[in-house]
């Protein structure tokens, strides 16, 4: 395993802001699809079957994943020879006119059978463009501050992922409550879709503005970039490349069933209603919101393995007793329930992120993490809300997709293990603390 460059990198205030809002902008736009999945359902795909039109809605929530790979390879690539501001502003702009021109889009009872074509085929274009935006905005921040800051720092990039999807969560709980839910069904969907198009072009002007990151623009200055990153990350790289798909698997997964999926899991299978399962989610994306810089701030002092082994024990253990209660319990039970998984989760997520980020050397890190990311999200996150709607169906357990997450858990931990540790306060102390004193932060 390689380490990360080290350097004297220092992040801007508006440098954090740019990438922070891009990076929420981005996530806003894709995970809506998710939340208004019964909509879409009912209004691009014919018949009466709930169960059948949600399925078909996730089986294209799946085919924009397996695209994404496309999107990284192509965006790591370019990233790592023209540079990231490029690459990370052209990525908003892609996601934010997909998105805007599905709240425009006929239905099948207007158009048809190429509804739901066109809507698979924006749904593509999204998945290419999101392929490269995790990769680009944590290599950006791996890039531009210190490696004893750098957990602390890029778990912003979670952080402001799951502020995209509160922003989702929270209009969607307004609009479903405030339209009511005929109206919302109607039409009101749309409103999400259509936000997108002016909040593009607020993060679009603010990512033109960045500039290059700390270490590229020393490897760019000094004539040293890579002609053949990709080919080159994949040559030298692919023991880290392989390291990164296995710690996805519980990000991957773990994400998708735990903070996108469960709100359709607690209306359809639980006992809440829409608009209380929509809190729930809210009441999730804000406790992984306020916990995710105090992960990281854990692994920078304590390290990236003991953050990841003790939270992946954690996921092997909580779920099924969780999501027997999540199945089966009020609001106020399921609330404190799927918060306590969140919480253990997010502690995963920022220290696998940014140890995935340390494994790559600055001139092929693009290429190398997004290969990795994005052959894992497809593999394991897309299929994941289909796959767990078909396990119950199937199955007639309701606690089905807790043994989603287990599994992935047991695979990330298998992972874990080959994983040396990057976090130099964990592998000197004393030196590390007289750093911390010296460095100043934005944050």
């Amino acid at each position: 395993m390689q380490n990360a460059d080290a350097g004297q990198s220092r992040l801007t205030r508006g440098q954090l802001l740019a990438i922070s809002a891009g990076n929420a902008f981005e996530w806003y736009d894709f995970v809506v699809y998710a939340y208004v999945a019964g909509e879409l359902g009912s209004a691009f795909f014919p018949g009466n079957n709930p169960t059948a039109n949600l399925l078909k809605t996730f089986a294209i929530f799946a085919v924009a994943y397996f695209f994404r790979p496309l999107g990284g390879v192509i965006f790591g690539q370019l990233g790592d020879r023209i540079g990231r501001k490029s690459i990370l502003t052209l990525l908003v702009l892609l996601t934010g006119l997909s998105s805007a021109a599905i709240g425009i889009l006929p239905t099948y009872s207007n158009a048809g059978l190429i509804a739901p074509v066109i809507l698979m085929v924006l749904r593509i274009v999204q998945g290419i463009a999101v392929g490269g935006e995790y990769g680009g905005a944590a290599g950006y921040l791996a890039e531009s501050t210190p490696p004893h800051e750098r957990g602390r720092y890029i778990s912003v990039i979670p952080q402001t992922s799951f502020a995209g999807l509160l922003a989702a969560s929270l209009l969607l709980t307004a609009l479903r409550a405030g339209l009511g839910q005929a109206a919302f069904h109607e039409w009101g969907w749309r409103i999400p879709f259509l936000i997108a198009l002016p909040t593009a072009l607020v993060a679009v002007w603010m990512r033109s503005r960045l500039d290059e990151s700390t270490e590229f623009a020393k490897l760019q200055d000094a004539g040293e970039l890579e002609k053949s990153p990709l080919w080159n990350s994949l040559r030298y790289d692919w023991r880290s490349i392989l390291q990164v798909i296995g710690l996805m698997a519980q990000l991957s997964v773990g994400s998708y069933v735990i903070t996108v999926y469960l709100q359709t899991y607690l209306s359809g299978v639980g006992r809440l209603d829409a608009v209380s399962a929509q809190w729930v989610m809210s009441a999730v994306l804000l406790g992984t919101i306020v916990i995710m810089p105090y992960a990281g701030r854990f692994t920078d002092r304590f390290g990236r393995r003991p953050a990841m082994l003790s939270s992946l024990m954690l996921l092997m253990i909580a779920p099924i007793p969780g999501f027997v209660i999540l199945s089966s319990s009020g609001f106020a039970v399921s609330l404190i329930t799927a918060v306590t998984l969140a919480l253990i989760f997010a502690v995963y997520e920022v220290a696998a992120l940014t140890a995935m980020t340390e494994v790559f050397k600055t001139a092929r890190r693009l290429s190398g993490f997004n290969v990795g990311y994005n052959i894992a999200i497809a593999t394991f996150a897309g299929p994941t809300p289909f796959v767990a709607t078909l396990l119950i169906q199937v199955s007639g357990m309701k606690i089905a997709p807790a043994f989603l997450v287990v599994g992935a858990a047991v695979i990330s931990l298998l992972t874990v293990m080959t994983v040396r540790e990057s976090a130099p306060l964990a592998k000197g102390r004393g030196q590390r603390r007289s750093a911390d004193n010296q460095s100043p932060s934005v944050f």
